[in-house]
């Protein structure tokens, strides 16, 4: 029997996103240009418990207006006191990714910069774990699959003809493998030499896509330059050319402000990217910004505790540049997503900005489909409850603040009262009243060099203490209880250079050099 049928309408008859020529589709068969950030969930010490209290980032991000996020993840976090997360957190960073229009790429970065191909080939079948397909199956619409952050050698091993080789064979197989286990999304490869190395994608790539059931690939590359470019427009502009000229669907899987190239001194080059991402522009290439938030690099930070109303010059030229922003490039196509999905983790949360003597300012988070009204209420003894004010829900894309002007008990307890679009009252939780802030950060950190032991004040108590290492791992963690001060032992680090991050449980966070010896 023969069947006719438009072309465009048997290619809309897909149900989830695919590569075509050199162009990322979804499932309408519109065109779509990645423009968004990466976020690096995981090195969030809070997550997955901030889930359920309005802590996880994706609500912020989306007000950059970008399209994508690209979603660090791992198999083994392998850190000492690193919280349990699970497949369904992951389901759960989705499906709010679907809600907010922005396509999720999912990467596993356990391998970064590793050239072991056997345990890379070990290493995919996390992505054929029955739960996993389950949930590339339930997101193929709008997901994406970035197999391993920067793995392999090019350029580095000295021989390029066999490294090429090795490189297009096994990650040929771990797509076939993939697609077998019954996957359909695009899938991403980084290319090698942790990510930055062009020539080898532009030249290995053909046989990539070839040796895709679905030929649904997508080629990234990320723009740490300095050494192969000296940081030359001409040098990158060539680059860019040679990936457009390729034909090839290519992305730019991180863009970065400030690169590091000796451990001891992070982030000691400024990299060029006002000059690169224009070229990106001008040749309809997409790209993904490092980093929203928690690298060890400050610089690289979009926004100050991932906050969108605390963005730093990187964030703010990135999403409001007439030229290349988000703002002005990152365009949502609402085809492939369902925002009505309900949320695993349906949330409305309360909690404290900051305050001030006879006046406090709150924030509540939430995440509905519609929030039909809300008030604020207050209690003396947590019992008896009392309407102080309407709260104006004038941002329905997940927060608003409430500024209370007079608070009737030096100390009480507050909470916020709503009815959702279904018509049931639900109450967020609550807090407990207070007068006066925490203030500036103010850490002091002694002795520093230390060898065996610091001493460290200045901080409230809950708050999240993390030692990283120069690469951004974190090697140490401690969680303040009542103590505003604590006495830490690093005589297990090894001698050298790492920085200790202190995060308040309302938000702050101040980081610190440390020198081990």
């Amino acid at each position: 029997m023969l069947m006719f049928c438009f072309v465009s309408t048997c290619l809309a008859q897909k149900d989830f996103l695919y590569v075509q020529g050199n162009q990322l589709k979804n499932k309408c068969n519109e065109s779509v240009i990645l423009r968004g950030v990466n976020y690096s969930v995981l090195d969030d010490w809070s997550f997955p418990a901030n889930l359920k209290t309005g802590g996880e980032r994706l609500s912020e991000i989306v007000k950059s207006g970008a399209n994508a996020v690209r979603i660090q993840w791992y198999e083994n976090y392998n850190q000492t006191g690193r919280p349990a997360y699970t497949v369904s957190d992951l389901d759960s960073l989705l499906t709010r990714c679907a809600r907010y229009q922005m396509i999720p790429i999912i990467g596993l970065w356990d391998l970064t910069c590793s050239n072991d191909w056997p345990l890379f080939n070990q290493h995919v079948n996390w992505w054929l774990q029955p739960s996993v397909v389950a949930l590339l199956k339930k997101h193929r619409s709008y997901a994406i699959l970035n197999i391993t952050n920067e793995f392999g050698e090019y350029e580095w091993t000295g021989d390029t003809t066999t490294a090429l080789y090795i490189f297009t064979t096994n990650y040929s197989k771990a797509v076939k493998k993939i697609r077998q286990a019954g996957i359909s999304v695009p899938i991403m490869i980084d290319a090698p030499d942790c990510g930055q190395n062009v020539e080898s994608l532009v030249k290995g790539g053909s046989q990539l896509i070839k040796n895709d059931s679905l030929k649904s690939i997508l080629l990234s590359v990320h723009s740490y330059w300095y050494f192969s470019t000296n940081n030359d427009s001409a040098a990158m502009a060539k680059k860019v050319n040679a990936i457009a000229q390729s034909g090839l669907p290519f992305v730019f899987g991180e863009v970065a402000n400030y690169q590091t190239v000796n451990p001891a001194t992070p982030c000691q080059y400024a990299l060029n990217y006002q000059r690169l991402l224009p070229m990106l522009k001008k040749n309809n290439i997409g790209w993904l910004a490092w980093t929203w938030f928690n690298d060890y690099c400050s610089q690289r930070e979009m926004a100050d505790s991932g906050l969108f109303r605390k963005l730093n010059f990187w964030g703010n030229d990135l999403i409001n540049n007439a030229n290349y922003g988000l703002k002005t490039n990152a365009v949502r196509k609402s085809c492939a997503f369902t925002p009505s999905t309900p949320l695993p983790n349906n949330f409305c949360v309360l909690q404290y900005v900051s305050t001030n003597d006879g006046a406090a300012l709150l924030q509540l988070l939430y995440e509905f489909a519609q929030l039909q009204h809300a008030w604020l209420e207050q209690s003396e003894d947590g019992i008896h409850w009392q309407v102080l004010q309407d709260v104006a829900m004038d941002d329905r894309k997940g927060q608003t603040n409430i500024r209370l002007n007079a608070i009737s008990q030096p100390i009480g307890y507050l909470r916020v009262k709503y009815v959702d679009a279904q018509g049931k009252e639900g109450y967020s939780n609550t807090v407990t009243q207070k007068r006066s802030d925490l203030g500036t950060l103010q850490v002091k950190i002694w002795p520093n060099p230390a060898k065996d032991k610091i001493s460290l004040s200045g901080f409230p108590a809950k708050s999240q203490l993390t030692i990283y290492n120069v690469f951004g791992k974190p090697v140490l963690s401690h969680q303040a209880q009542t103590q505003t001060s604590v006495e830490l032992s690093i005589s297990g680090l090894s001698t050298g250079n790492y920085f200790i991050r202190i995060n308040t449980p309302d938000g702050k966070y101040q980081t610190l050099p440390l020198i081990k010896q």
